[in-house]
């Protein structure tokens, strides 16, 4: 928990709505619209049961600045839905880079940012996403996520890849 709210220090401040995809347990979607309450968000999961939880998380923090979504965002209804609606898409280890491109740009705005939370070596997986995407991509950073005393050099390879898009 305590990575998704820290990752809000890199946001962009000029966003204010937000897509997490395959927000599983509600991270980081959940702690973002707590530690940014400006942002509106929808938090999207393919599974019913962790939606369920997601679901129930929010009424309890009484959030009333994200919906909760039972969905795929591949799926037409919900690009329909959705299009050019999110200046952020965030998402936590969910898919390759590559993929979460593919769900993310018919969502975005004009111009957007993508924040994922990853670990290990990005190289390969960032060079193939750059090469299909590279239109897209107007900067990218990739910051390595030191954030707490025990992890200070990074050993499990935690990192948060920031993409600056532009349709």
């Amino acid at each position: 928990m305590f990575i998704s709210a820290y990752i809000t220090k890199y946001l962009p401040e000029k966003v204010s709505r937000f897509l997490d995809i395959g927000t599983g347990g509600g991270f980081p979607g959940i702690p973002l619209a707590i530690m940014r309450p400006d942002l509106r968000g929808v938090l999207v999961d393919s599974t019913k049961k962790k939606i369920a939880a997601v679901q129930e998380f929010v009424d309890k923090l009484k959030l009333s600045n994200v919906v909760v979504e039972n969905d795929r965002v591949e799926s037409d209804e919900f690009k329909e839905k959705y299009a050019n609606t999110f200046d952020l898409v965030v998402s936590r280890s969910t898919v390759p880079l590559i993929i979460l491109f593919r769900y993310a740009i018919p969502l975005i705005k004009e111009r957007a940012y993508m924040l994922a939370m990853k670990g290990g070596d990005l190289t390969d997986e960032f060079k193939k996403a750059e090469t299909k995407y590279k239109s897209y991509i107007k900067k990218s950073t990739i910051y390595e996520l030191s954030y707490k005393p025990t992890n200070v050099r990074n050993k499990k390879g935690k990192k948060l890849v920031l993409l600056e898009l532009h349709k």
